[in-house]
């Protein structure tokens, strides 16, 4: 599946996929990045190639698949998420 789409800053990206897109440096108004869904492997993967950790992984709550250990390991793990 080739499919891409043309994000606002006309940069081609994957329509589906697991991935961080490069963005050239005069493009970057932030230095921070967020995620969703992250599982831990993931967060890692991430690591070896990010130069800036992500900042927030947004996750998904449902009463029937409850990720108990994803939070708990994630909140606790990193040191700087703070538990409500």
């Amino acid at each position: 599946m080739n499919k891409t789409i043309k994000a606002i800053n006309g940069v081609h990206i994957p329509q589906l996929g697991f991935g961080v897109y490069k963005i050239p440096k005069r493009e970057v108004f932030e230095q921070v990045i967020g995620v969703a869904n992250f599982e831990i492997r993931h967060l890692e993967q991430l690591m070896k190639h990010a130069s800036n950790p992500p900042m927030v992984n947004q996750l998904e709550t449902h009463p029937e698949f409850p990720q108990y250990e994803l939070h708990f390991e994630v909140a606790f793990t990193e040191g700087d998420c703070r538990n409500p």
